[in-house]
């Protein structure tokens, strides 16, 4: 049981120092969309080629993104949380 702890310790600090391809950080592995990666930060991400990785883009409105990737607002509803409404800008899915 201890040896498993610090495997996942060991682990989350090595996640920790990866830098994605977008430049954002990674947070998990194994994914095929960016909503199974909602699951394991608060922070915005997006799947690339399998990782789960932080976003570091900012909407034009000065929030942080909710997903990346999309070409229309109607591929933001699943992201949009606690926000009413939910706009697609340069494929950012951005709160409005």
């Amino acid at each position: 049981m201890l040896g498993t702890i610090v495997v996942l310790l060991a682990f989350a600090d090595l996640t920790a120092a990866i830098t994605c391809a977008n430049g954002g950080n990674l947070v998990a592995t194994g994914c095929s969309n960016s909503y199974q990666c909602a699951l394991y930060t608060n922070s915005p991400v997006a799947c690339l080629s399998s990782q789960c990785c932080t976003v570091p883009h900012t909407c034009s409105n000065g929030c942080p993104p909710l997903a990346l990737g999309c070409t229309s607002a109607s591929q933001c509803l699943p992201y949009r949380g606690n926000y009413y409404t939910v706009t697609c800008i340069n494929g950012m899915c951005c709160p409005a």
